[in-house]
């Protein structure tokens, strides 16, 4: 059921489903960004924002940008991430195609694959050389990852693989 709502929505290359991660590779991920003090990672598509809820646990020195384009996930993570009163992360209910990236040193994504090949062209054009960028199971279609991390979830249908790219 889930294979066919994703190949669905695939039909609609502009529109992410908002399909929360997995709190079990919270820690594969957060590890794979591997952000240091002074890191400012953008998570595209936040959701609820519990990416960035679990990079600010681990790295509380970055700064954290969330964008959705959809109000319902900003409120949420709003809610979620108000506790914590931490100046460094912002969230903003805008198109991923109208963040500027240039200030950017880490992206994550969880975007279906025809989001990811429209926002290629954007990462090449704003991401500075040397940004690491982290999707969870879509890749580019028009570019190779630079590594792959199996997660070893073979009964789960999603978040059984991390696409780690250097631009």
């Amino acid at each position: 059921m889930i294979g066919l709502f994703i190949w669905w929505m695939s039909l609609m290359p502009t529109r992410a489903p908002f399909i929360p991660i997995s709190k079990d590779v919270l820690p594969m991920i957060i590890d794979a960004l591997e952000l240091k003090e002074g890191s400012y990672l953008v998570d595209l598509g936040c959701g609820d924002a519990r990416v960035i809820e679990a990079a600010w646990k681990k790295e509380p020195r970055a700064r954290f940008l969330g964008v959705d384009n959809a109000l319902a996930p900003i409120v949420m993570a709003t809610l979620r991430l108000r506790k914590y009163k931490a100046s460094t992360i912002t969230l903003k209910k805008q198109n991923i195609f109208k963040t500027d990236l240039t200030p950017i040193s880490h992206v994550f994504t969880f975007l279906l694959p025809g989001l990811m090949d429209k926002i290629l062209p954007k990462l090449e054009a704003e991401l500075a050389p040397g940004t690491r960028v982290v999707s969870c199971d879509f890749q580019f279609s028009q570019r190779p990852a630079d590594f792959i991390i199996d997660l070893h979830r073979k009964d789960h249908q999603l978040g059984r693989t991390l696409y780690v790219y250097i631009f």
